[in-house]
C-alpha cells in the first residue's frame, strides 16, 4: 500500500524509524541509519500527515505503528536532521566571525537615523540649544581630532546646522520623519522583538510574515516559541527555542509555505525590524500567487531584501552623500533611505571612543555605543 486514507483525502504518508532486526522490510528500503518505508495508516483525528520539506515528512504527532508494522514501537522514532534549506540570510552579507566587533556593527548597532536623533534634541528645540549642540558635536568629530573616518560627520553637522535653524523646515521634517519611521528607515536600535530561552545559540528562528498564510500548524506544534499575531493573523516567534528541537524541526517542517528559516543569530534583530514595515497582503492574495494566477509580490515586502538595503544604505559613508543625503526633498521612500542611511552612516564610522563621548545614550538603546557594536559588516558586490 502507498496511501493512507483520511475520509475521502489520500495522502502519501513517510514513517521515519530506526529498524530492528525483527523488521521485515525490503532490504531496498532500508539504510544504515534511518528507513523510508511506505506504510498503510489509517489517519484519524489525533493524527494529520502529508508532504513537507524535512525529507518528505510532516507528522503532527509521533505514533506508535503496533500491529501495523511489527519491530516499530514509539521509541524507534528517530528524529529527521533539519533540513538545510530551513536556512536563509540577508543577502549580500559575506561570511563574518561573530567576534568581528567590526563587521557586526551594522547588523546590531543603533544608529541615530534623523536630524533630531543626530543632534540629540527635541523637535521643538530652541536655536540656541541647537547651536549649542553643534559646537559641542563638532568639536568631537572634526577629522584633525577624530581623524578621517571622522569627515562625513563634520560634513553632516555643517549642512544639518542650517536645515534645523530653519523654522519652517522643522515643521516640514517633523512630518517627514514621521513617514521615514513608517517606512522602516528609522528607529532600530539593535535589539530584537523576540524574547530567548535556553542556552545561547549562533542560530534564530524567524517568520516571513508576508509569506506566511495563518494556517497556525507551527503555534500548535511548538506554542511556547510560536504565536498567531491578531492584527494580521500570521504566525510569528516570540520566544527563541522555546519547545524542544524536535518540535520545532516538525513545526518548521509543517510549514506549507515555507515561510520559517533559521537565521544567523546576529541578524535576527535587524529581520524583526524590517518586517514591522513590511505590508502583510491579505491571506486570499497570497493563495492566489501560490496558486500561479499572479505575479509574484515586490521585492520591498521581503524582509530580507529590505534588510539588505538597509545595512547597503548604513555602510558608505562619505561626505559627499552625507552632503547628497541631506539635501535631498524627502518626498519618496528612496530619498528617505538615503538621508536616514547617510546619517547612520556617518554615525558609525567614527572611532569608537568618540561615539561614546558625544552619544553617551545611544549604546543604552541599542549597543551603538558599545564596543561589541563597532565599525562595518562587508557586503559582497
Amino acid at each position: 500500500p502507498r496511501h493512507c486514507h483520511s475520509g475521502s483525502s489520500i495522502m502519501p504518508l513517510w514513517v521515519h524509524a530506526r529498524m530492528s532486526s525483527s523488521t521485515s522490510v525490503p532490504r531496498s528500503y532500508v539504510s544504515p541509519v534511518v528507513a523510508r518505508v511506505r506504510v498503510p495508516v489509517h489517519v484519524g483525528g489525533s493524527l494529520v500527515a502529508g508532504v513537507g520539506r524535512c525529507g518528505g515528512v510532516r507528522p503532527v504527532r509521533r505514533v506508535c505503528l503496533g500491529s501495523v508494522a511489527s519491530g516499530l514501537a514509539s521509541s524507534d522514532m528517530v528524529h529527521v536532521p533539519r533540513d538545510p534549506s530551513f536556512e536563509r540570510s540577508i543577502p549580500g552579507v559575506d561570511a563574518m566571525d561573530d567576534d568581528d566587533s567590526v563587521a557586526s556593527s551594522a547588523l546590531s548597532a543603533h544608529a541615530p537615523s534623523d536630524l533630531f536623533e543626530l543632534f540629540n534634541v527635541d523637535d521643538d528645540a530652541s536655536s540656541e540649544d541647537i547651536k549649542k549642540k553643534y559646537k559641542t558635536l563638532q568639536k568631537l568629530v572634526h577629522p584633525d581630532v577624530a581623524g578621517d573616518e571622522a569627515s562625513a560627520m563634520a560634513a553632516l553637522l555643517n549642512e544639518a546646522l542650517p536645515l534645523l535653524l530653519d523654522k519652517s523646515f522643522r515643521v516640514a521634517y517633523v512630518t517627514a520623519r514621521k513617514q521615514l519611521r513608517r517606512g522602516g528607515y528609522g528607529g532600530f536600535d539593535g535589539n530584537p522583538k523576540s524574547a530567548w530561552a535556553g542556552d545561547p545559540r549562533a542560530d534564530a528562528i524567524f517568520v516571513d510574515e508576508c509569506s506566511c498564510i495563518g494556517c497556525t500548524l507551527c503555534a500548535t506544534q511548538a506554542p511556547a516559541t510560536f504565536e498567531v499575531e491578531q492584527t494580521h493573523g500570521r504566525a510569528r516567534v516570540t520566544t527563541q527555542w522555546a519547545d524542544s528541537d524536535d518540535d520545532l524541526d516538525e513545526a518548521i517542517a509543517m510549514c506549507p509555505v515555507s515561510c520559517i528559516h533559521i537565521v544567523p543569530r546576529r541578524e535576527l534583530a535587524l529581520l524583526e525590524f524590517t518586517m514591522t514595515s513590511c505590508e502583510r497582503e491579505d491571506i486570499a492574495i497570497i493563495r492566489r500567487r501560490l496558486s500561479g494566477n499572479m505575479a509574484s509580490p515586490s521585492a520591498e515586502n521581503d524582509p530580507f531584501d529590505r534588510a539588505a538595503v538597509y545595512l547597503k544604505m548604513r555602510n558608505r559613508a562619505s561626505a559627499k552623500r552625507a552632503k547628497e543625503g541631506i539635501a535631498n526633498s524627502l518626498e519618496t521612500n528612496r530619498e528617505l533611505a538615503a538621508h536616514a542611511g547617510a546619517i547612520a552612516s556617518a554615525y558609525l564610522a567614527l572611532p569608537l571612543q568618540v561615539r561614546q563621548k558625544g552619544w553617551p545614550s545611544a549604546g543604552k538603546t541599542g549597543g551603538g555605543g558599545g564596543e561589541k557594536n563597532s565599525g562595518e559588516i562587508t557586503l559582497k558586490a
